[in-house]
């Protein structure tokens, strides 16, 4: 019997058809297989592509930062590399005298004690004088011109006034005061007699109350004294005490600094010879706790008593006098930014045309530094683990003010109760007058905090008891900030500065007695301090200034460190900034920075003074490579 075509047997060449679950399995299984190739396949392919981004980016970074090498040929670039290279002495080996090559060829040029920032001061006056003097320009804002016109009549009565008869009719109303009164007159116009007094945050506490402090008063020399007493005699004011009368009271009044709060009934205690209710009621004021030292009312009680009346006379007299100008161009500039110094601060800035753009590459310049110093934290040997926690809250906490500058209406508003005379010396005394009613007035604000500059000066500030650094306007002029020079020269420069003022925050002298928030206490440990004084102990041997060698270390080290990290992590911008200068392309970047510091800190004529920078730079190791120097048999390292 036949079979069923379905039993028959295959055609030549056709294939029994598979089982249709058995295909479908080995279906997914080929699949499965192919995905699991796929996925390592991707992988591959990212991390192959990774490695090719990984080497354009190099390849192009490396490209960027031959940028570095170009030469600058702007007319600021060749102005600025003139100046650099005039000022040194290339004659000089830099390894054995590094300070007189960098600065002989200006050094050559200046007369012995100058400094690069007193040249900078000089500029600052010049611009001060020319808005003090300047016609008022008719479409100025009437606060503003309000302003303007009461610094320039206080101006022009200190530099024209000859009129004497005021100032000698004012010291023979003091002296014909009884002393508690005669006292509070001075304090009064803020003048320093006995003691300095003023209105500050005490610190003890974390409310930072404003407080009366009693401090010792500013010391003065011989010659100071015997100015004084000249002075009084030329406007016709005759006195028996003698300059060592004077020398030998100020001699025995304590240098306590203040280091207690005390009640005001202790006052009578400690100093029952001065009439301190009739001393506070002439002041205008009654506080109910004083920031002083035991030792200092215990020494005023003892001079006191002791002082005889002429010479009581002839002290009050002199304090009454020692700080007025002499009615020189400088010195009714200096007490105009003494005195006037918020006021002056806002017309300086007009008159230097100091931009936003300055003052931000100013506060960006400090924020990399303070950013160099909380790196550098992590790193140090001498701190242990609760000093370091404590070190890095301070560093993030500290704050930075560049050339702060309040409204015009609010000048308008501080300075409404100062007139304005004639007469040089009224208005020097109504100017102390004017800033101690109105400090008085704050007394038992909290938190308390009055800006007391440094304004127009060429100088930054550390203010321990607010953890705060501030950058007064006359740093920001050229050559000291030149914003279109090359990045390393600004880091030389005023970087090294403000890296030097920043260290006090962390330092032994200062910023271990005061925490984040400007709290006097002792927040280094025991065996944080044990290292770090045989860290000093080390600098000592090698003949170094220890406070100064500190600070000078830290000025270098970080600001040469916060330049680095920006070359590292920076673009073809950070690079653009660090191109060479015609003249200069035989000098490596390094030694350019090199080069801006010691130029920036130069002073013509004081050989300890160069010995300081060279120490520093010397102790430096990337100094040493720069310029290939044998480095000193032993450094040792705060920073």
């Amino acid at each position: 019997m036949p079979r069923r075509s379905s039993e028959q047997a295959p055609l030549l060449g056709r294939r029994p058809r598979p089982n249709t679950l058995s295909a479908a399995q080995e279906s997914l299984s080929r699949m499965e297989h192919a995905s699991v190739l796929s996925g390592r396949d991707i992988v591959l392919m990212i991390v192959c592509l990774c490695l090719v981004v990984t080497g354009l980016y190099t390849l192009i970074k490396y490209d960027d930062r031959r940028r570095m090498d170009d030469v600058c040929v702007s007319r600021h670039c060749v102005k600025t590399g003139a100046r650099v290279l005039h000022a040194l002495d290339e004659a000089v080996d830099p390894c054995h005298d590094f300070v007189a090559f960098a600065t002989g060829g200006w050094q050559a040029q200046h007369d012995n004690g100058t400094r690069v920032l007193d040249e900078v001061a000089s500029d600052v006056d010049h611009a001060i004088h020319k808005l003090a003097t300047r016609r008022i320009p008719p479409e100025m804002p009437d606060a503003d011109a309000h302003n303007l016109g009461k610094l320039q009549a206080w101006y022009a009565a200190c530099l024209a006034t000859n009129d004497t008869q005021p100032e000698a009719d004012t010291v023979r109303a003091l002296l014909a005061m009884t002393r508690p009164h005669a006292l509070a007159w001075l304090h009064a116009h803020a003048l320093d007699a006995w003691f300095q007094l003023s209105v500050q945050p005490d610190a003890s506490s974390s409310a930072h109350k404003a407080t009366l402090h009693l401090a010792p008063p500013t010391p003065a020399s011989a010659s100071d004294i015997q100015a004084g007493l000249t002075r009084l005699q030329q406007v016709g004011v005759a006195l028996e005490a003698q300059a060592g009368d004077l020398l030998r009271l100020q001699a025995g009044l304590a240098s306590a600094a203040p280091e207690e709060t005390l009640p005001t009934d202790e006052l009578p205690r400690l100093a029952p010879s001065i009439e301190w209710d009739a001393y506070f009621s002439a002041l205008g004021t009654q506080p109910s706790h004083i920031r002083t030292s035991a030792a200092l009312l215990r020494s005023i009680e003892q001079v006191w008593t002791a002082t005889p009346e002429s010479v009581w006379r002839g002290y009050a007299a002199w304090a009454a006098v020692r700080s007025l100008p002499d009615g020189t161009r400088r010195a009714c500039l200096r007490h105009m930014q003494a005195s006037l110094g918020p006021l002056l601060n806002r017309y300086y800035i007009a008159e230097a045309k100091l931009s936003g753009a300055v003052v931000a590459q100013a506060a960006r310049m400090a924020d990399d530094i303070r950013a160099t110093y909380f790196r550098r934290l992590y790193e140090l040997p001498w701190l242990d683990a609760e000093t370091r926690r404590m070190a890095l809250a301070k560093a993030s906490a500290l704050s930075i003010h560049v050339a702060p500058s309040a409204s015009a209406q609010e000048l308008a508003q501080q300075y409404a109760d100062l007139n304005v005379s004639q007469h040089r010396a009224q208005n020097a005394w109504r100017a102390g007058a004017h800033h101690m009613r109105h400090a008085l007035s704050e007394l038992g604000v909290s938190p308390y905090h009055a800006r007391q500059g440094p304004w127009t000066a060429v100088q930054a500030a550390y203010l321990p008891a607010h953890n705060e650094l501030d950058i007064g306007a006359g740093l920001l002029r050229t050559p000291i900030l030149d914003t279109a020079a090359p990045m390393y020269l600004r880091f030389g420069g005023l970087g090294s500065l403000l890296a030097r003022e920043m260290s006090h925050a962390l330092d032994s002298a200062h910023g271990q007695f005061y925490d984040a928030y400007g709290t006097r206490r002792a927040w280094w440990t025991n065996a944080t301090a044990q290292a770090y004084a045989e860290l000093e102990a080390c600098m000592a041997q090698q003949g170094r200034d220890v406070l100064q060698a500190v600070s000078d270390d830290a000025g270098l080290v970080h600001s040469y460190r916060a330049w680095h990290h920006i070359l590292d992590n920076g673009g073809m911008r950070v690079f653009e900034q660090n191109q060479r200068l015609p003249g200069l392309v035989l000098y490596s970047h390094e030694q350019l920075f090199f080069i801006a510091y010691a130029q920036l800190w130069a002073q013509r004529g004081s050989e300890s003074h160069a010995r300081r920078l060279h120490q520093a730079l010397a102790h430096f190791a990337p100094f040493a490579a720069a310029f290939e120097c044998k480095a000193p048999s032993t450094r040792c390292h705060v920073w």
